[in-house]
């Protein structure tokens, strides 16, 4: 077990030296992978390289707090080089779960496979910090914010493009081993590298937090993402919300391209799904009833727009064995004629209903 300051996906140099000597003295060529492979993936204790510039978060949620924080350049004790860098440290509130030891252990699991993911449209897991009995994820700090943010700044940037990253990034999700569903697709989900390169972050964490929650209480009180971006399969299951300890309904890659659609739809007309709609639960019954995130006619932009919008369609089908997979968009996205940036027209800056989001900090 570890101790204070100290958690079980730490890189135990010992540990890993007498697991790969053992298989090299044995001439073990697969011993001899398997103890590499093993300790490759395991995420780094980054602790001792990193302080805070502020005990208080620089933005909160219903389930984490995320802090921003100096990570010092240095050599670790099993000779890893730590780059200086600022980042980024999102703290769950894992303490908060009914069952925090089973919450930590199951946790422990999603980062080992975060860990092992590559992709230029994914968020890098750098390490973990673990202090005062609370684990967090390290990660670099992106000073352009989420999409949303950044499309309000920068309006003019190359939509088309943030679209193209997103899809890319949830395809290779879809093709790991094993599978990833994201689970929580939204622009707010969606960061923004120092290059204007959309990265996708929080796959997965919504699920984990509705299966951390409280087993005693409704549905739709513990099931955590936002509604605006719910397939209608997910919101039909919540609607019936009258019995106690209901399962949860599962996330699927089918859920997440119709997510994608509406993803896609915020990215292109910087409005959000259903924004005719005030309240989660009128929001539910659109979803469950067939009415579509957004409507045609909306934006006024230059280029292949209908393209755009057939592709959206394609992610709206109401029966899920129908969505195409991502594998199947990302080439259809990657042929659009579009120019190089797109402008929205007849968007006022600061009409976006976006008070009326569900916009938890995940």
């Amino acid at each position: 077990m570890a101790g204070e300051g100290q958690v079980d996906l730490t890189f135990e140099g010992e540990d890993a030296a007498r697991s790969i000597a053992s298989a090299v003295q044995n001439s073990s060529l697969v011993e001899l992978r398997s103890a590499l492979r093993s300790e490759l993936i395991r995420v780094r204790n980054l602790t001792a390289f990193i302080t805070k510039r502020d005990e208080f978060p620089v933005a909160t949620g219903g389930f984490a707090d995320v802090f921003k924080a100096e990570m010092e350049g240095d050599e670790d004790e099993n000779g890893w080089v730590v780059l200086p860098e600022t980042v980024g440290i999102k703290v769950l509130r894992i303490d908060k779960c009914p069952d925090p030891v089973r919450a930590k252990r199951r946790w422990d699991r999603e980062l080992e496979v975060w860990h092992r993911l590559h992709h230029p449209n994914v968020v890098e897991l750098l390490g973990i910090y673990h202090k005062e009995g609370r684990s967090g994820m390290v990660t670099h700090w992106h000073k352009n914010g989420n999409a949303r943010e950044y499309l309000e700044k920068q309006p003019f940037v190359n939509r088309v493009q943030l679209i193209m990253d997103v899809a890319s990034g949830l395809a290779y999700l879809h093709q790991f081993h094993p599978v990833i569903v994201h689970g929580d697709l939204k622009a707010d989900n969606v960061l923004i590298d120092n290059h204007g390169r959309a990265l996708l972050t929080d796959f997965g964490l919504s699920q984990f937090i509705g299966d951390m929650a409280e087993r005693t209480i409704p549905a739709t009180s513990k099931f955590a993402g936002a509604r605006r971006w719910l397939s209608p399969e997910i919101a039909v299951e919540l609607i019936d919300d009258s019995y106690i300890s209901p399962p949860l309904p599962v996330r699927t890659c089918a859920s997440d391209v119709w997510a994608f659609g509406c993803t896609a739809y915020e990215l292109m007309t910087s409005m959000v799904p259903y924004r005719h709609r005030d309240r989660d639960w009128h929001v539910l019954f659109d979803i469950a009833n067939g009415v579509k995130p957004g409507r045609r006619q909306e934006p006024s932009m230059p280029g292949s727009t209908d393209q755009l919008w057939e592709l959206m369609d394609l992610c709206w089908v109401h029966q899920p064995e129908r969505r195409p997979s991502m594998n199947i968009l990302v080439p259809r996205i990657s042929r659009l004629s579009l120019p190089g940036w797109i402008q929205v027209h007849h968007v006022r800056r600061g009409t976006l209903p976006t008070q009326a989001l569900e916009t938890q900090v995940l």
